[in-house]
């Protein structure tokens, strides 16, 4: 019973680890256009201290195979849902970050910042020191804008423009402009554009060319004629 007991007991006081991680670089991944967050963007350390490259070479040849197929890194991240992400405990030094969005083709370009990373900051307060290790990424998708006119060159409101084939479609503002994307970019591929308007005849523009992700062809006005009545 005794033997037992014992081996009830605890031997020795737990001991407990603390571990305390420092946010060097944080930001969010938004879409140029429309401001809205996005998620799931890669999110990659392109240019680093050599030291710290040094380092993650040495984790990488421990790590082998794994190391590749990781989407969580030292050097690498994904934005989450609210498009926010975040990068610990960096060496001082110049850094350049990346994000892209690998899932989506050519929908959207790639957009690239530079950042130093330097722990001088111990006299600023919390909210100031957060602020400057933020770095906000735009995502420019690929797109085609213009603006739709009548006769006059006065903008038509609610007017659709809809990309043959594929089907992506908006719908014009107040002042006829509109924003057609993300669009698949394409060096070769010849787009045709429809454009309808309540009251007006239905028209087509084709043979356009959106070559490079997160290029943004701009056609100018469009001008609809009023529907002939029958």
């Amino acid at each position: 019973m005794a033997e037992d007991k014992d081996k009830l007991e605890p031997q020795a006081d737990p001991r407990w680890i603390s571990a305390r991680h420092r946010v060097s670089i944080w930001g969010k991944v938004i879409d140029a256009v429309t401001q809205k967050p996005i998620a799931g963007a890669e999110v990659t350390l392109t240019k680093m201290p050599a030291e710290f490259t040094k380092s993650l070479e040495r984790v990488a040849q421990y790590a082998s195979s794994a190391w590749a197929a990781s989407n969580q890194r030292p050097d690498q991240t994904r934005s989450r849902a609210d498009g926010l992400y975040y990068f610990l405990d960096l060496p001082d030094g110049d850094y350049e970050v990346c994000a892209r969005l690998r899932n989506c083709g050519r929908r959207y370009g790639e957009v690239r910042r530079k950042k130093e990373v330097a722990r001088g900051a111990q006299n600023r307060s919390g909210q100031e020191v957060l602020k400057s290790m933020w770095v906000g990424l735009a995502l420019k998708p690929t797109s085609i804008r213009g603006r739709i006119v009548d006769a006059d060159k006065k903008g038509i409101l609610m007017a659709e423009v809809r990309l043959q084939r594929s089907g992506e479609r908006a719908f014009s503002s107040a002042k006829g402009e509109f924003t057609l994307g993300p669009i698949e970019a394409s060096e070769t591929a010849e787009r045709t554009l429809e454009y309808s308007a309540a009251g007006h005849a239905r028209k087509e523009k084709s043979r356009i060319v959106v070559s490079k992700p997160g290029d943004v062809t701009d056609l100018g006005d469009i001008t609809l004629e009023l529907a002939r009545r029958v």
